[in-house]
């Protein structure tokens, strides 16, 4: 398996302009993400986007090592809507804190009362922001991620594939 150590990007920062160098490491996260190759590293950052009226984020599959430090950086900078990324304990959660948040809007869209269905969110990202989360990758399995803005979980999702 290939593997993303610490130290190559510790390596890729100390060679390369801050600005380009943050780039080109989620560049080759994504790639990797995308090759289905394991990611083993302490701390992993993946950024996620959404883009003019679409109701879907651009990564849909992530494939994380259990117990890492996970930040999503969700960029909503190219996005004319609000979002936000609400990473749940599994499937069976999507439909009860999806509905559950169109009640919850004085709370960012996220349902006080379903929070022991919820591993992590973001603060709502309104057009032009980006926010981050980050939280300890749950043990091995697979935790879907989606929108809880105002109706749009029933599209906007992803997943969280939690590995060994």
């Amino acid at each position: 398996m290939n593997a993303i150590r610490r130290n190559n990007f510790n390596d890729l920062l100390r060679y390369t302009d801050m600005k380009y160098s943050i780039l080109i490491t989620l560049f080759t996260l994504n790639a990797y993400m995308f090759n289905n190759e394991y990611i083993s590293a302490d701390s992993v950052i993946v950024e996620i986007k959404t883009s003019g009226i679409d109701l879907s984020y651009d990564i849909t599959e992530l494939k994380v090592k259990s117990g890492s430090n996970l930040t999503i950086r969700y960029d909503n900078t190219e996005s004319d809507m609000v979002h936000n990324i609400v990473v749940l304990q599994s499937v069976d959660d999507i439909n009860p804190v999806g509905m559950a948040s169109l009640q919850a809007y004085q709370n960012e869209y996220i349902p006080e009362e379903k929070m022991d269905r919820i591993i992590a969110y973001s603060k709502l990202a309104f057009p032009g922001d980006i926010v981050e989360i980050t939280f300890v990758v749950p043990p091995p399995g697979i935790y879907p991620y989606i929108c809880t803005y105002s109706g749009h979980f029933t599209t906007m999702q992803g997943r969280l594939i939690s590995i060994e």
